[in-house]
C-alpha cells in the first residue's frame, strides 16, 4: 500500500471515530440509512500526442453496483453526517492501443459533513461543508500481458445543500453539491511489468459536481426513498514522475473526466 493510500485510510478511520463519538450523545437526534445503487460510469482520458499532433483518448465504460450507509447526528439546529459507499463493477476499456473487456474495478468513498438545518417555507434547507475521500482500484493486470493495476486516492471538500419538503404524503429531498479536489495520488503498478518499477503521480487540481432527487415516504420508525443521481469529476493533468527502469522517461496521469449516472434506493431509520 502506497503512502497516498495509507493517508486516505487514516482519514477514513478518523471519520468513523468522530461518528462514533457523536452517537454517544443521547440528547441529540440520531438517524441512519442503508442503501443500494446501480449506475453506469463513463471515464475518458485526454492527452496530446507530441508526434502525431492529435488528441487520442482512453474511453472506459463500467457498470457498478453499490452499497451505501449514512449516519447523521443533529442537535440545536446543526448536524454532523458520516457517509460511506462501496462500489464494484466490470469495465470495458478502449484506446488506440486496443480493447479489453470485463476488467474488475472497485471504488470507495467516505465523507464527513457539517451543516445547519434551516426551516424555510414548506420545508428545511440543509447547507453543509466537509471532507471527502475517494479510493479507486483498477485491476487492469487481468487484461493480459502488459497490463498493470492502478490505485487512485483523492481528497476533496464537499460543499452543498439539501432541500427537504413534504407534499401530499410524500417526502422529497433534492440535493446539489460541488467538490473541489485538493489532493490526489495515482499509483501505477508498472513494477508488474518486467524491467520497470511502480510510479506515483501527484494530482493537485480538479472539481466534482453531483446532484440527486430522492422521493419517498417516512413512517413512524422508518422510511424509504428512491431516485436518480449524477456524479461528475474533472481532474487536471498530474505532475510528471520518472519511470524506474527507463532513464530519462517520465510518466504523467492525463487530464480526465468521469461521469456516473444511475439510481439509488435507501431505507432510513
Amino acid at each position: 500500500m502506497g503512502d497516498g493510500m495509507k493517508s486516505v485510510t487514516r482519514c477514513l478511520w478518523v471519520l468513523c471515530v468522530i461518528g462514533g463519538f457523536a452517537a454517544t450523545d443521547a440528547r441529540a437526534d440520531n438517524s441512519y440509512s442503508i442503501g443500494i445503487e446501480g449506475f453506469r460510469d463513463s471515464y475518458k482520458e485526454y492527452f496530446i500526442d507530441a508526434v502525431a499532433g492529435v488528441d487520442p483518448h482512453v474511453d472506459v465504460h463500467t457498470d457498478y453496483g453499490s452499497v451505501t450507509a449514512n449516519y447523521q447526528h443533529s442537535a440545536n439546529g446543526y448536524f454532523t453526517a458520516v457517509d460511506g459507499r462501496y462500489s464494484q463493477g466490470n469495465s470495458n476499456y478502449k484506446s488506440l492501443s486496443g480493447v479489453a473487456n470485463h476488467i474488475p474495478d472497485k471504488e470507495g468513498e467516505a465523507r464527513l459533513r457539517f451543516g445547519e438545518s434551516i426551516v424555510v417555507w414548506h420545508g428545511i434547507v440543509m447547507p453543509y461543508i466537509g471532507l471527502g475521500a475517494r479510493l479507486f482500484y483498477d485491476k487492469f493486470k487481468e487484461a493480459g500481458p502488459g497490463g498493470y493495476d492502478r490505485h487512485i486516492a483523492q481528497l476533496y471538500a464537499p460543499i452543498g445543500a439539501t432541500y427537504q419538503f413534504n407534499w401530499r404524503g410524500w417526502m422529497f429531498r433534492p440535493n446539489v453539491e460541488i467538490d473541489p479536489l485538493f489532493w490526489g495520488r495515482v499509483t501505477s503498478k508498472l513494477g508488474e511489468i518486467p524491467g520497470y518499477g511502480d510510479v506515483t503521480n501527484a494530482q493537485h487540481g480538479g472539481v466534482g459536481l453531483r446532484g440527486e432527487f430522492m422521493a419517498g415516504q417516512q413512517y413512524k420508525s422508518f422510511g424509504w426513498e428512491v431516485g436518480p443521481f449524477v456524479r461528475y469529476w474533472h481532474v487536471d493533468t498530474s505532475d510528471i514522475a520518472p519511470l524506474p527502469g527507463a532513464p530519462g522517461v517520465g510518466v504523467v496521469e492525463p487530464k480526465n473526466a468521469r461521469l456516473q449516472a444511475g439510481g439509488a434506493l435507501r431505507v432510513n431509520f
